[in-house]
């Protein structure tokens, strides 16, 4: 008689029974769920899961930059650090709204992007954040507090 591995074959009756999510939903029993019936709630993610959702998104966030910005691979690397940061945490269409401060980056007027930048609602809701970010895009230069 055959007898199937556990895993593998577990691995197959979950993704059958389960189905797959890529969003969260909620449960039968009210719990936040993602993937192939993963409780978050209940479970959460590894630290290995978080790192790989994060490089995936950098990922993601460095092609929408390179396709929102003019001539992005002139910019240098501080700089785009710097973008792809601010379109993190804005999304791609958060940004897209920060029209002023993209033009005076696509013309490389660093002083007026900072200035447009550090005068918007997103500077004043995350102060510290923003202004270690318009550092960045002022100088080019790393800001201490990141350790790079």
């Amino acid at each position: 008689m055959f007898k199937p591995k556990p895993l593998p074959a577990l691995v197959t009756t979950l993704k059958y029974d389960e189905g797959l999510s890529l969003s969260p939903y909620k449960c039968p029993a009210g719990k936040l769920t993602i993937g192939y019936g993963r409780n978050l709630e209940a479970n959460g993610i590894t630290i290995a899961e978080a790192e790989l959702m994060l490089r995936n998104d950098c990922d993601w966030v460095l092609q929408s930059a390179k396709a929102m910005m003019k001539k992005w691979d002139e910019i240098d690397p501080y700089r785009q650090v710097a973008i792809a940061n601010m379109i993190y945490q804005l999304g791609a269409e958060g940004f897209r709204k920060f029209a002023t401060t993209r033009k005076h980056i696509d013309n490389r007027n660093w002083e007026a992007a900072y200035a447009s930048a550090n005068a918007s609602l997103w500077a004043k809701q995350t102060p510290r954040r923003a202004a270690r970010v318009t550092y960045m895009l002022l100088t080019g230069k790393p800001h201490e507090e990141y350790n790079l």
